[in-house]
């Protein structure tokens, strides 16, 4: 019995640590613990360097670039902007803010770094203020030599907060800059995080998020579109028709802007119901295959993960009205190619890109959440293509990439992975048709 209270003892001192050291390496408290944590003391001592520059910057007053010897921090619901200098023949990442959960707190960045795709290599931008303050579960674009950042929330244990703010990362002078709009500007839009933002033209358009404050009991899931001229930092008033048909409220849903039609692509999303509409929809739940799925978005007890696709028509914007929503109508889901489903399921946190004509979506989670609060997630690491003109998801099945041959230039080489890709994703669709041919003629 002494050695299992004994035992509870140092349990208990060495969560005391582990969380003492967490408060140290966000500037909470001052103290010298050792702590016997490994990964803990790696991760303090990570922290307790990047503070390090940041005070050196501060100091100095002018903007400090520092070559990382290692990969970042681990991070989740951060962004990653990419910056392709055609002319320079430079390509580079920026990852910016996230959140880290080291098992007893959670601590939010506010870390700018660069990843050099040229290069192989990280550095961290330390920047004198002003500068945005940390979030996670924000927006980032790119326009013009800037990255704008927008909203995103403060998720640690002692304070919650969205943010409604917008920023500017100027490349090439490497500072930042609040954008606060100006007089003459629109309705600006509502705090929130896990929204989606893209650039089309010289506009930055916002879809959906979520918001909640501490006190408030009733948290909000957005449907609207906001927009941005990024010329002008006005925002503008998008009247939306109560009659109009649109997507239902959702966070954490995957976009891609198909420039080329002049639209905006979205799928999936998460959103929460409230009891009575949960109770009342408990009939559609499926925790137990949380995977399968139907025209019907899977609801669990007390979350909604949408499995709809929408286009959004942004021409009307260039003349002051209302961009259009279309709902996209998926192809059906069953084998298509080693029986795997020709479509994605309901998801959210899916990565997403435009590839040419294409929107390519990588992975995303199902969140169940039951009555007791407790989370049932399912992980995917698929890759889907959705084609707008055919109004189709294919799966793609990218083949492992074959050893460089001698003497082949890197611009060569990407073209022959773009061809790559280019040709998986023909073959996929090919295979695709046929089995729609086949059941044409049964």
């Amino acid at each position: 019995k002494k050695a299992a209270l004994q035992a509870k003892k140092e349990a208990k001192q060495d969560k005391a640590t582990r969380k003492r050291l967490a408060k140290e390496a966000r500037g909470g408290i001052d103290g010298d613990g050792d702590g016997d944590n490994e990964e803990n003391a790696a991760f303090e001592a990570l922290l307790q360097q990047y503070k390090a520059s940041d005070w050196r910057a501060v100091e100095l007053g002018q903007t400090q670039v520092v070559p990382l010897d290692t990969f970042p921090l681990a991070r989740a619901n951060a962004t990653l902007t990419l910056n392709e200098d055609t002319k320079k023949k430079n390509a580079e990442m920026f990852l910016f803010g996230g959140e880290y959960y080291d098992g007893i707190e959670n601590i939010v960045l506010d870390h700018l770094l660069v990843y050099s795709i040229t290069k192989n290599e990280w550095k961290r931008i330390n920047t004198p203020d002003p500068t945005p303050p940390p979030r996670c579960a924000h927006s980032t674009v790119y326009y013009n030599g800037g990255l704008y950042v927008f909203g995103g929330e403060m998720a640690a244990a002692e304070q919650y907060h969205h943010y409604k703010d917008l920023w500017r990362f100027d490349i090439k002078k490497q500072t930042w800059e609040e954008i606060k709009p100006p007089k003459a500007s629109g309705t600006h839009p509502a705090a929130r995080s896990g929204h989606t933002a893209v650039v089309w033209k010289h506009f930055m358009i916002i879809f959906g998020g979520f918001y909640e404050a501490m006190k408030d009991t009733s948290p909000r899931w957005y449907n609207d579109v906001c927009v941005i001229d990024l010329q002008t930092h006005l925002w503008l008033d998008i009247p939306h028709s109560k009659f109009a048909s649109r997507p239902e409220p959702r966070s954490a849903c995957n976009s891609a802007v198909l420039e080329d039609q002049d639209s905006l692509v979205i799928h999936g999303g998460f959103s929460k119901l409230s009891k009575g509409n949960s109770l009342a929809r408990s009939h559609n739940s499926s925790s137990s295959s949380i995977a399968d799925t139907n025209s019907d978005p899977i609801i669990t007890s007390e979350t909604k993960v949408h499995n709809d696709a929408w286009v959004l028509r942004l021409k009307p914007i260039l003349s002051d009205k209302p961009p259009s929503w279309e709902r996209l109508t998926s192809s059906v889901q069953r084998g298509a190619v080693g029986n795997q489903k020709s479509s994605p399921n309901g998801r959210a946190g899916t990565g997403s890109i435009r590839f040419k004509n294409r929107m390519l979506s990588f992975g995303g989670v199902v969140d169940a959440e039951n009555f007791n609060h407790k989370f049932v997630s399912t992980f995917y690491a698929d890759l889907f293509a959705f084609d707008l003109e055919r109004r189709k998801w294919f799966p793609v099945h990218v083949k492992a990439a074959a050893e460089d041959v001698a003497g082949k230039t890197k611009r060569r080489r990407r073209k022959a992975e773009d061809d790559t890709l280019s040709e998986e994703v023909k073959n996929e669709e090919d295979v695709s048709e046929d089995d729609d041919d086949d059941d044409d003629e049964e």
